[in-house]
């Protein structure tokens, strides 16, 4: 019974939090183990008919008349849970807004290696050749030459790095599937929200996922919220601590680790590639634009030698 109240609750949570698709989850699972099959029935109608209201009360009625021990609820407790509930959501918002803008840094840089990559290459080679024939005329030009040679070889590296890196493209439709498969499954797994105890299998969980989001794999993405799905339910450490100590300490946590996810998002926003990227209207023009310029700037490099 204290499995069915509990999960009743978290419907109740789910209702709250508009997330409707995970309610039907727990339905299924309080349906294996329940004997009033009248109260379910009845439930089941209402969330299908998008009665909310009728379904919470239902929930609060139930729960009350199965609990012989009415809990005098710490309303310091009640105020810890809420304010750290609050910045998880908060912490979930912004973690999936710095993952949006790292993966179109990333994204951007794959395009442009693919586009462009050869060409910089060049470049940077005949700069650094170019260079090296001048480098004993003295320690400027020394210097001019060792800052060409470090530029190339990072160049190269990460060029030659990405080639083997995969990005599945995908119409708008499909974009927005990706994004909405990936915040469910983020918010079933994500490390900085969930109790300790789960803490490592979620970072395993969670650095999949994030690879597959970065790489458009929408069938990897659904694959792993599926399987998220149908293994026990991961509460938030605010529906799962009920001591006020904790509870302050986990607020405490979860402001810093808030704090480092803006203090990130910043970081990204004020470089020079995200600068760019979010002028450019279009993609195809920028970069056919740019390889243009790019192949006068190698024939000239190439004509001076």
């Amino acid at each position: 019974m204290d499995k069915i109240t509990k999960r009743l609750t978290l419907i109740k949570q789910l209702i709250l939090l508009e997330e409707f698709e995970q309610i039907p989850i727990q339905i299924e699972k309080i349906k294996g183990v329940f004997t009033e099959t009248d109260f379910i029935v009845d439930l089941e109608k209402n969330i299908n008919s998008k009665l909310y209201l009728k379904v919470i009360e239902a929930i609060n009625e139930f729960n009350s008349s199965k609990s012989r021990i009415k809990l005098y609820e710490d309303s310091e407790l009640t105020v810890l849970k809420l304010e750290l509930k609050g910045l998880e959501i908060e912490v979930d918002n912004k973690n999936n807004e710095l993952i949006e803008i790292e993966k179109l840094i990333h994204n951007f840089g794959l395009r442009q290696n693919k586009e462009l990559g050869e060409i910089i290459q060049k470049i940077l080679r005949f700069r650094k050749e170019k260079l090296k024939t001048q480098k004993d005329i003295g320690s400027a030009k020394r210097k001019e030459y060792e800052e060409a040679e470090f530029e190339y070889e990072e160049f190269n590296n990460q060029y030659e790095n990405s080639k083997s890196e995969k990005l599945f493209e995908l119409n708008e439709e499909q974009k927005n599937e990706l994004k909405k498969l990936y915040r469910q499954a983020s918010k079933l797994c994500h490390p900085d929200i969930v109790p300790e105890s789960f803490k490592s299998q979620a970072e395993e969980i969670f650095k999949s996922l994030k690879k597959a989001y970065e790489e458009n794999d929408i069938e990897k993405v659904r694959e792993i919220l599926f399987s998220l799905e149908k293994g026990e339910y991961i509460l938030s450490k605010s529906d799962t601590i009920n001591e006020k100590a904790l509870l302050k300490s986990e607020i405490s946590k979860l402001r810093n680790i808030l704090n480092e996810i803006i203090n990130k998002i910043n970081e990204l926003k004020s470089t020079d590639t995200y600068k760019t990227i979010i002028q450019i209207d279009n993609l195809d023009y920028y970069f056919e634009k740019t390889k243009k310029s790019l192949l006068e700037e190698l024939k000239y490099l190439q004509e001076d030698e």
